[in-house]
């Protein structure tokens, strides 16, 4: 659900007003059987702005009212440019290359101008009276009526869309440490290239927590099974995330727990909107929002964040990882830059297999495998100082990166719940991989293995036992 702001109430009465004085000020420009009207060129705005949606509407139906045209012309032509904008706006959220989607885009408005308003108004009107001489006119000059307006949504919009896209940019780069998140604007670079920020991304999975808090959507929302629970707190944030993230960078693709499609692209998010659902109804407070950036089958970006115990875990490939405390909100953080970020560094403990905390993973959907999943627990714990049981795996890893366990564990689990953690382990100096010791995928579930090091290999042994 989009939020209603003053800047999108300004930006939507800029483009109503803007579209009927172009509309009502400006007269066509003919040559010979086509005109050009420079208000076409507006309606390719959907592709970046919601609010321009209605905005276009009112302004068609403000134009027409002050027109000499028929009362059936207002509403039909501003129904068309209000239907037109909704198709166009829903182009803007695939994730297609720039090109195709100024073709798409604009190929609404062009076919709902030019084949929608004659069959309403013949429909509506007929060839009664008055309204015959405009009804054959319509489809007299319909190729140029066609021409026409393939010249104004692509000859002028195409041009705008292109400056919009370079001016948006420019917003980007000289705000990049502002603390608000821009609700609107897509922003890649000029070849289309995505840029990433990490200061936004990390503010987004910051903002979500307001969702976590709502004890209204702690509900269940609906079981795969009785011990699988997914809330409304899950879909929200996942809803929420890919939402914000698809506004950012259109062209990074978003695989997440709450959507059936898993594929990964060659860039994209992997979330995990709440790691520990369980934990979540049960108000254990051990519940996380994990979200990692892929680039080429490699984590380069992770934050997993606890908002009960206010602590956001992160880390950049290359570049370390930290821990931040968020009692105090995240202003700090967001002003040094994320990728700046030098305090708190996270670093895994040294600790051999007989002093180690090991957590292990169950599966509580799994039961039928308890009696293989408890044995090879009772051999671990015959052999380390204790075990733990957090259930929220990117938590568990991100204790590992900072030196609480030691270890970790499970037989099952998906991409989405490690994905974050590996790499804020990894720059902790720990190791992460399946029982045979492989990279851990990022498209498939797998088993896992975390360690910090000192006790890996004498962990795998037992495991694989």
């Amino acid at each position: 659900m989009q939020k209603i702001s003053a800047k999108r109430l300004c930006r939507a009465g800029v483009i109503a007003a803007l579209y009927a004085v172009l509309t009502y000020a400006f007269a066509p420009v003919a040559f010979g059987a086509i005109q050009i009207r420079p208000a076409e060129a507006l309606c390719i705005l959907p592709l970046f702005f919601i609010e321009a949606v209605p905005a276009l509407y009112v302004g068609c139906m403000l134009s027409n009212l002050l027109s000499p045209f028929f009362v059936y012309d207002v509403f039909v032509g501003s129904l068309a440019t209000l239907f037109a904008g909704i198709c166009t706006y829903q182009i803007r959220k695939t994730r297609i290359s720039t090109p195709w989607k100024i073709v798409l885009g604009g190929i609404f408005p062009v076919l709902f101008n030019t084949v929608l308003i004659p069959y309403i108004i013949v429909f509506l009107c007929g060839d009664v009276g008055a309204f015959e001489t405009v009804t054959i006119a319509y489809f007299t000059n319909a190729f140029f009526i066609f021409i026409s307006e393939s010249l104004c949504v692509y000859g002028l919009g195409a041009p705008l869309y292109y400056m919009l896209t370079k001016i948006l940019k420019g917003k980007r780069e000289t705000s990049a440490k502002n603390l608000e998140i821009d609700e609107n604007i897509c922003y890649t670079n000029e070849k289309g290239v995505t840029s990433m920020d990490y200061n936004k991304i990390v503010s987004l999975v910051y903002d979500a927590r307001k969702i976590v808090f709502s004890k209204d959507l702690k509900t269940q929302e609906k079981n795969a099974n009785p011990y699988d629970f997914v809330t409304a707190v899950d879909t929200g944030i996942s809803d929420f995330m890919k939402e914000e993230l698809f506004r950012l960078y259109p062209e990074v693709g978003f695989m997440t727990e709450e959507e059936s499609d898993h594929t990964l692209k060659n860039k994209s998010f992997i979330l995990d909107p709440i790691d520990g659902t369980t934990n979540l109804v049960y108000d254990y407070k051990m519940s996380s929002i994990s979200l990692a950036y892929v680039e080429e089958n490699q984590v380069v970006f992770g934050v997993v964040f606890n908002p009960f115990t206010n602590e956001l875990f992160f880390a950049v490939k290359g570049k370390g990882a930290h821990l931040y405390t968020t009692e105090n909100g995240i202003e700090e953080l967001l002003k040094i830059g994320v990728e700046n970020y030098a305090k708190n560094p996270l670093s895994v403990s040294k600790r051999e297999l007989k002093k180690s905390l090991i957590e292990f993973g169950a599966g509580s959907s799994r039961k039928g495998e308890a009696q293989e999943t408890f044995t090879r627990a009772q051999r671990v714990f015959e052999n380390c100082l204790d075990l733990r049981r957090i259930c929220s795996t990117a938590i568990a890893i991100s204790y590992i990166a900072a030196g609480r366990l030691d270890g970790y564990f499970e037989k099952v689990i998906k991409p989405w719940d490690y994905a974050a953690g590996i790499l804020i382990l990894e720059e902790s100096g720990g190791i992460s991989s399946d029982w045979d010791g492989n990279p851990l995928p990022l498209n498939r579930p797998s088993t896992i293995l975390c360690s910090n090091g000192a006790n890996y290999e004498t962990l795998k042994d037992l495991i694989l036992q």
